[in-house]
Parts: C-alpha cells; structure tokens; sequence
C-alpha cells in the first residue's frame, strides 16, 4: 500500500463504526434518556463504514425541538450539550423529518444561524448524509454525516449503507424495547407469584394460629366445665335433700329458698354441661352409641321433662306420632333425647301464648322426622342464618329478656349431622317457627338383626 493509499484509509478509518460495541451499547437503553447517553456512546467510540470525516446526532426534545447530544470531528468527541434548540426550516428541520436517508448539498449556505454552523465551519464538509433515528413508528432523531469530497456514483452505495445502519439500530431498538418490556411484565409476575407465596403462607399461619386457639379453648371448656360439674352436683342433691325434708321439716319460706337454689343449679348444670358438649365436638371426641328403643316410651320420657315446663307458662304441650313409623326406630337414644329437649325447650322459652307441638313421621321410605312446632315471635330472615353457630343468639345484647349461652342449636345441628341427617328451619316474624329433623330410617335388615 503506498503513501496515498495509507492516507486515504486513515481518513476513511477516522469514523468506523464498531457494530460489536455497538450490540453492547444498544442493550444500555430502554426509553429516550437512555437512547440519547447510548447515541453519546456511538459518537465517542465510532469506527463508521461510511468514509465521513465528522458525524453528530440529534435527538427530538419534544416535536418542535432537538438537542445536540454528541458529536465526533478529527478524532475528538464532543459531550452531550444541554441547550435545547428550536426545529426551524433549514437542513436540520427537514433530517428530523425525513423518513428515509437524504442527502444535503452545500450545508454551509443554510448553517447561518444554525446551532450546527460551527460544526459544519470546523469540517467544512461539501454534503451531508442525514439517516433517521427510530424508536418504534417514531422519528426520535438523525444522524449527520459530513463529507469533504464525495463523487456521484458513491452517492446510491452511501445513502443505502448508512440506511441499513439506521435500520439495524432501529430493529434491534424494538427487539430491546420488546425484551425489556417481557422483563418488566416477568418481574412484574414474579413479585405477584412471590406475594401470593407470602399471603398463602400468611393464610396457614394464621389458620394454624386459629386452630390451635380453637383447640387450647376446647380444652379449656372441656377442664372448666368437668371441674364445674362434681361442686353443682353436691350442691344440687343436698338442696333436694333439704327441700324433699331428709334432714326435718322446713318452712316454706325455706322450700321457696331450696326450690330456687334446685332450679338456678339446674340451670349451671345444663349450661356446663352444654359447654363440655361444645368443646368435645370442636375436639371431634364425641362417640354416638345407636340401639333400637320404643318410640312411644322415649317421647314420654320427654312429655315428663318439658310438659312442666310448658304448664308453667300455660301453654299446650301436644305430641302427634305418625301410623307409618316404627315402633322401635335405630339411633342414639340419649343424643335424639337431647335434641328434641333442645328444640322443645327453646320453643317453649319464646312461645307466650298458644301451643308446642311435636311431630314424629316418615316424609319419606329412608327418613323419619322430628318436627317442633311453636305459636312464637318467630325468627327474623337475617337472623336464620346463624342461630345454629355456636354462642350466638337473636338478641346478644346484655339485658335480653331470654337466657342461656347460645349453644343449644348449635350442638343439635352438630349431633344432627354426626347422625347422617339434617336440620331445617321455616320461620316468619309473627308466625311462629317449625323445626324439622329429618334422619335416616334403618330396618333391622339392614344392620343385620
């Protein structure tokens, strides 16, 4: 190579372009900040293929303004400038709004109050090759390239080299912007995955939490109400002692005395005894043990303990047991016992004028049905969704009219349910209520006797 030759590429090498350093660099920028520190990267580290002696690229502030945001001249880089510049009718105006590469002759006689004059003074170059800068469909800048001699029929090989760069920035522009877009979504579902992680194992904390309070406070009713029991049962049979007369006569005023004593010890013993049934079916500890019995025998057992309690608020007490039931039926005994004082109870609890009626039936071949009828206020709608949770009653409120805990319905749903069978309620305010246990029906064929 001679020593024209080696000038000659040394002047042509003075603006190469690196497309390795330029595959890193454009992987540096996501939004139009960024572009512009990345096209300040280009100019400073710039080997160009097209043998131009300067280049400078300008960047749109907004669609009526640019900035310079770096240049390259004699080897030596230029930082970004931070003057905005207004776009006006001169060949910086129309490379910012032209599409395609375009080529600008005598630039210096259009430079006269450009920002680009010095640039173009400086490097006095005889064309200017513009090629667009693209972010999407948008037209966000230009790139400048300036040739001190240029012959005709390198104009076409030029334009068409500087385009494909313009092209390839753009189309790996949008393959970044894509690419960080896909990151951005991925983080996005990564930190929902992690925060639902972070709820779900907040939920089976919390539900461990629960189910351990849940359990200390069975145990807790189960250890209080057993402790309660023994006392309330010394106390009751020594106040019967005293009322029935074992230990001499009383006065009546005494009797009275016993009687209330009898009847608020009955009272705490019905409750603990309903508290220790709650907590052994929140502990799953309660064992059912079914026998065949009488029909008739056993609601009689329940016309001596409710009819008393009915007479004394002179309501009616009627029983109805249906031709087509059994005579012996097939069940715990003691638990439909306390099912049916539970409803029975209640209903003669609310019920101030009128009557309590008790049904027995068969509504189907499979089920037979226990069905307390009262003449009572009735339940309100909203209310029967939760009369059969535990502790809860119509009225809450400290100076009720009624008493007890509000875990009569509550246990006779669960005992219900143990029993393979179901609970339903209608009621309407004024109306009354009528409740209706329906349990399977087994013949002896079925358990084998």
């Amino acid at each position: 190579m001679n020593s024209s030759q080696q000038q000659t590429s040394a002047a042509a090498s003075d603006v190469w372009l690196n497309l390795g350093f330029l595959h890193e660099a454009v992987h540096n920028f996501s939004d139009k900040g960024c572009l512009e520190h990345f096209w300040a990267c280009v100019c400073r580290n710039s080997r160009w293929v097209v043998p131009a002696k300067c280049m400078c690229v300008i960047m749109r502030t907004d669609p009526n303004s640019f900035r310079i945001v770096g240049r390259l001249e004699r080897g030596n880089f230029y930082e970004p400038e931070d003057t905005i510049y207004a776009i006006q009718d001169n060949f910086v105006g129309q490379a910012l709004q032209t599409n395609g590469v375009r080529w600008f002759r005598a630039p210096w006689q259009e430079s006269s109050g450009c920002p680009l004059s010095d640039w173009i003074v400086e490097n006095s170059p005889v064309a200017i090759l513009s090629a667009p800068i693209q972010m999407g469909d948008e037209q966000v800048g230009a790139m400048l390239f300036g040739f001190r001699r240029i012959r005709k029929q390198d104009e076409t090989m030029l334009g068409s080299m500087a385009l494909g760069y313009s092209l390839y920035v753009g189309m790996t522009n949008s393959i970044l912007q894509t690419t960080r877009e896909l990151e951005k979504t991925n983080q996005q579902l990564e930190a929902e995955i992690l925060e639902r992680k972070q709820a779900q194992e907040n939920l089976a904390t919390a539900r461990d939490q629960a189910l351990e309070a849940s359990r200390l406070k069975s145990e807790l009713l189960a250890k209080v109400s057993h402790e309660l029991r023994t006392p309330l049962g010394t106390i009751l049979g020594y106040s019967e002692y005293l009322h029935d007369g074992i230990f001499g006569a009383m006065t009546n005023q005494q009797q009275q005395i016993t009687y209330k004593i009898i009847n608020s010890t009955n009272y705490l013993t019905n409750m603990v005894n309903d508290l220790l049934d709650q907590s052994h079916y929140e502990s799953d500890d309660i064992a059912l043990h079914p026998e065949w019995f009488p029909v008739k025998a056993w609601l009689a057992e329940v016309d001596t303990k409710m009819g008393v309690l009915a007479h004394k608020k002179g309501l009616r007490l009627s029983f109805d047991i249906d031709d087509a039931l059994p005579v012996h039926v097939y069940g715990d005994k003691d638990r439909l016992q306390q099912i049916i004082v539970n409803l029975t109870g209640n209903a003669i609890k609310f019920t101030e004028i009128g009557e309590v009626q008790i049904r027995l039936y068969c509504p189907t071949v499979s089920q037979w049905a226990i069905q307390v009828i009262d003449s009572g206020p009735g339940i309100p709608f909203e209310a029967q969704g939760y009369i059969f949770e535990p502790f809860r009653q119509i009225d809450g409120s400290e100076t009720r009219r009624h008493s007890g805990t509000g875990l009569g319905l509550s246990i006779t749903k669960q005992l219900v349910n143990q029993m393979g069978g179901e609970i339903q309620l209608k009621s309407e305010v004024g109306q009354g209520s009528t409740f209706t246990v329906l349990l399977p029906l087994k013949v002896k064929e079925e358990i084998g006797e």
